[in-house]
């Protein structure tokens, strides 16, 4: 067996550990709901409803059990005096409560996003496990101590990587559903997700850049860190249409949150429409939106778009007024523009060829 092969292997019985620790949790959950449901609907109705809230929190726990099966490890800290932490979805120990799996959302797992080779404190090394299902395909390490013996191992193992996991993660099959970046979280993206509770927080940037996901981790990590807090008073996700919060309705049961509550805007207040503006650059994406789509009918879920490109703002509106409609166009400069003879869009674009 080759050191690869040995190191697959080595991984395989760790991750079998968790898988198996998941099942027997599922069996017990089974059996206990199974319990509380063969006991009927007798006895006094204190009685009846402890066993409605029983049965309740079982089945809250199995949904949660089943969520997180898929890739339930992701990756392994080794620390200077030898210990490892395998990392994951949701935090398991044996029955004797010794740890088994530690949840990406606990203050251990920290250094699996955000420790590098100048600030490490005592981990040595980062592990990276690939899984297809339950079977162990890929492991990646960075070594995080160049002075440490971990480097020479990597090395001659054949599992010394740069950042395997985020191109994998990138490259992977897609579904038309948002899946979670837990294994691959940006050091940046974490310290926006473990930011504190008691401030707002806005993240900013272009599409695709991951301000949802990094949104929808920070709902998981603050569900697991203030979790009695948040129970009280629940956590709301508002997504623009119903639509989109399909796209993403897996991320947080794929996490171990499923008692999250997702609404559109009109759902929430009837009649408050959400409205966006798509363009090939920023000012057509505003005029789109505040031109075009605040002027059009909501669609099922009271949501209003629109849609323009250089051509079709030329054929829709250069000849639309007043001119205060478009952006950054004030009384004041409507005033000074039709001193000159300027009413449209139209007559500013052929004054300025005419110019030229």
């Amino acid at each position: 067996m080759s050191s690869y092969a040995s190191q697959l292997h080595e991984e395989q019985q760790a991750v079998d550990r968790a898988y198996g620790r998941l099942d027997d949790l599922r069996a017990e959950m089974w059996q206990r709901l199974d319990t509380v449901r063969a006991a009927g609907s007798h006895g006094s109705p204190t009685q009846r409803s402890e066993r409605d809230s029983f049965a309740t929190m079982y089945e809250n726990r199995l949904t949660q059990l089943r969520s997180v099966e898929d890739r339930l490890v992701f990756g392994r800290l080794d620390a200077k005096n030898g210990d490892r932490h395998y990392i994951g979805r949701i935090g398991l120990s044996s029955p004797d409560h010794e740890p088994i799996l530690t949840d990406w959302r606990a203050e251990a797992a920290r250094p699996f996003y955000e420790a590098t080779p100048s600030n490490h404190g005592d981990i040595v090394m980062r592990r990276h496990i690939t899984l297809s299902f339950r079977e162990v395909v890929g492991v990646e390490d960075e070594v995080l101590d160049v002075h440490s013996d971990q480097v020479g191992q990597a090395s001659s193992a054949g599992t010394l990587t740069g950042e395997g996991a985020l191109l994998a993660s990138l490259s992977s099959r897609r579904t038309g559903k948002m899946t979670d970046i837990v294994a691959t979280i940006q050091a940046e993206q974490d310290r926006i997700i473990r930011s504190d509770m008691n401030r707002a927080v806005v993240v900013q940037g272009g599409p695709g850049t991951g301000k949802t996901a990094v949104a929808l981790h920070r709902a998981a990590y603050l569900l697991y860190t203030h979790r009695r807090t948040l129970e009280r008073s629940g956590v709301l996700v508002v997504g623009p249409s119903s639509a989109f919060l399909h796209y993403i309705d897996q991320v947080l049961p794929s996490l171990g949150e499923t008692g999250v509550v997702s609404r559109t805007i009109s759902d929430l207040i009837p009649g408050i429409t959400a409205t966006a503006g798509i363009g090939t650059n920023l000012y057509l994406c505003k005029i789109a939106m505040d031109i075009m789509a605040k002027h059009s009918p909501p669609d099922e879920d009271g949501v209003r778009i629109a849609e323009l490109d250089e051509m079709s703002y030329r054929k829709q509106l250069w000849s639309h007024r007043p001119l205060t409609d478009f952006w950054r166009i004030g009384r004041g400069y409507e005033k000074k523009l039709e001193a000159a003879g300027l009413y449209t869009m139209g007559d500013i674009a052929r004054c300025s060829l005419h110019n030229e």
